[in-house]
């Protein structure tokens, strides 16, 4: 049992190091991606926009709700981040542990 932690630990630092040097090549945008954040954009644009038309003796609040929603959207683009990175250590390390189960096996 001890050699199976061992095992999953040189994988999860391997996992991490592969992860790092890969890690621009993963973050290239499809044109999808491209698409959709040309949408969101647009989207954030009409927020602004209908928020610099709320009325000048609004100011506080208008700069309070513009200050939510940036928080809001930086506080989801992390939660992907993290999601995204995980998934795909995840994903990767099942199948590392596939592969070197298929070879202890191979080798019984």
């Amino acid at each position: 049992m001890e050699k199976k932690k061992d095992l999953y630990s040189d994988t999860r630092n391997i996992l991490n190091k592969i992860f790092e040097s890969r890690e621009d090549e993963l973050y290239n945008i499809s044109k999808e991606e491209l698409n959709l954040i040309t949408k969101k954009s647009n989207y954030y644009s009409k927020i602004d926009i209908a928020i610099d038309n709320v009325p000048p003796v609004f100011k506080e609040t208008k700069a309070n709700i513009k200050m939510v929603i940036e928080t809001y959207i930086e506080t989801c683009n992390k939660i992907q981040a993290i999601e995204g990175e995980r998934l795909y250590k995840e994903g990767f390390c099942d199948a590392i542990n596939l592969i070197v189960n298929c070879l202890i096996n191979k080798n019984k």
